[in-house]
């Protein structure tokens, strides 16, 4: 019996001795880690400031003026994004947003001997704008990227022209106003960065221009401008 137990233990011994020998054999495999990827979804909002430039040409009494716009903006947007290799990414984005840039000015002088004067008021009170973006990665969290694509928006424009006199509310003034939605392009510029892998904030600059417009009393009006805004959104 004292023979059948030592037997025992010794095997049991060796036993454990050889299955530690095997684990100490095993390489060590590391779970793998997931790699965070800017491909997906995103919803967001923005808000920031703008300035233009409105340039009125009332061909009638070769009258000119501009206008240099100003003001809040701020609004939603929306887009996806495609992350191919470790440094770039690709994707589509559209915003709206609500504006209330706008300025009035006015002149008066004379062509020759005869006095004039001119007043101009625009606003614009809506911009949104569809584009392509292509993404550089510095650091897997931070992209820097530039976009290029369409743009409309709402703008009015009310213009008085006075040929003879050098007030606006002469009996030679004539008014013409336009409330319109206007189409042109875009193209920004701008950086990213994600706080987490969901919540991403970014700053971006943008140039828009919604090109001119002429109506039945030849007055022909431009409209361009810059927006510089900040953002926050959520990746799905």
């Amino acid at each position: 019996m004292k023979k059948f137990a030592l037997a025992a233990t010794l095997f049991s011994s060796g036993a454990g001795s050889a299955l530690a020998g095997d684990a100490s054999l095993r390489p060590f495999v590391p779970y793998p880690v997931p790699v965070w990827s800017w491909t997906g979804f995103y919803v967001g909002a923005d808000a920031g400031y703008g300035w233009s430039n409105v340039d009125h040409s009332v061909t009638i009494n070769a009258l000119s003026i501009s206008t240099k716009p100003s003001g809040f903006i701020g609004g939603i947007y929306a887009g996806y994004n495609w992350q191919f290799g470790p440094q770039f990414v690709a994707g589509l984005e559209t915003d709206i947003a609500w504006a209330n840039i706008s300025d009035t000015t006015g002149t008066v002088g004379k062509i020759g001997l005869v006095p004039f004067a001119i007043q101009a008021e625009d606003r614009l009170r809506w911009l949104g704008t569809t584009r392509a973006r292509l993404g550089f990665l510095p650091m897997q969290s931070i992209m820097v990227y530039g976009s290029v694509g369409v743009a409309y928006g709402s703008v009015e424009d009310n213009v008085i022209s006075s040929f003879g006199s050098a007030s606006t509310h002469s009996s030679f003034a004539q008014s013409f106003s336009a409330s319109d939605t206007r189409f042109g392009w875009a193209v920004g510029a701008g950086a990213e960065w994600a706080i987490t892998n969901n919540l991403l904030t970014r700053a971006e600059w943008l140039h828009y221009d919604l090109g001119s417009t002429s109506n039945a009393f030849d007055v022909t009006s431009s409209n361009s401008g810059n927006i510089v805004r900040t953002g926050l959104s959520y990746k799905f």
